[in-house]
């Protein structure tokens, strides 16, 4: 099962499912709102590895999440415990429907 966490200010952490939940960070928010961790784009030809990370938007709440959005703070995919792909948040993209987070390594 996929999660994600960004080590913005505060520290949020993203699922999909609820079982996610027993490996994450209870001390940290927990947000039911990954809807994918997009396909890992791998390095070649001097590209940096990155892979693109969408949350839900319908309800409005990740506008009012990323109101200051976490540029340049560390995220972290993992699949259960172990951390499959960490990078740096490098942009954001927002719209009625979801919230589009790049991260390169």
């Amino acid at each position: 099962m996929i999660w994600v966490r960004i080590a913005g200010n505060p520290p949020r952490q993203f699922y999909k499912s609820e079982d996610a939940k027993p490996f994450m960070a209870e001390q940290q928010s927990r947000l039911s709102l990954l809807s994918s961790a997009g396909t890992l784009r791998s390095a070649t030809e001097g590209e940096t590895s990155n892979l693109t990370i969408t949350l839900d938007n319908r309800s409005g709440q990740c506008a009012a999440l990323f109101a200051l959005p976490p540029l340049n703070a560390t995220a972290d995919v993992y699949d259960s415990d172990r951390i499959i792909f960490s990078g740096t948040v490098r942009s954001m993209d927002m719209d009625d429907d979801g919230c589009r987070i790049s991260v390169e390594a």
